[in-house]
């Protein structure tokens, strides 16, 4: 992914300038996202970014990352339930090596 695929044509230089700064940093931001869900799966964005020394300074880079990785199928958006750390209602991501199982209100998991 390069910088042109971060920032719209509309959007104002400065956002261009730092979609430009994190492109070369892109791949090891993905593949780090990706090694936080295989750990804890289940978790919300902001969990997450709890959880991780690199992300609690900023958890929306892991956030927009996490989307990143899932539009590759890399991983899988599951259910929405109340985040632990923000209170409000989130998504959790989950590997897409996980289990055949169906995600369940309350993080429970049912069998197909």
């Amino acid at each position: 992914m390069d910088a042109r695929e971060l920032a719209r044509r509309q959007d104002p230089e400065t956002s261009k300038a730092a979609a430009r700064s994190i492109a070369p940093s892109l791949p090891n931001l993905q593949s780090h996202a990706v090694s936080l869900v295989a750990q804890y799966p289940g978790k919300t964005a902001r969990e997450l970014a709890e959880v991780d020394p690199l992300c609690a300074k900023d958890p929306r880079v892991l956030n927009r990352r996490l989307g990143e990785v899932a539009r590759k199928d890399l991983i899988v958006r599951g259910v929405v339930r109340r985040c632990g750390v923000s209170g409000r209602q989130a998504a959790t991501w989950w590997p897409t090596s996980a289990p055949p199982y169906r995600f369940t209100p309350g993080g429970r998991r049912r069998r197909r």
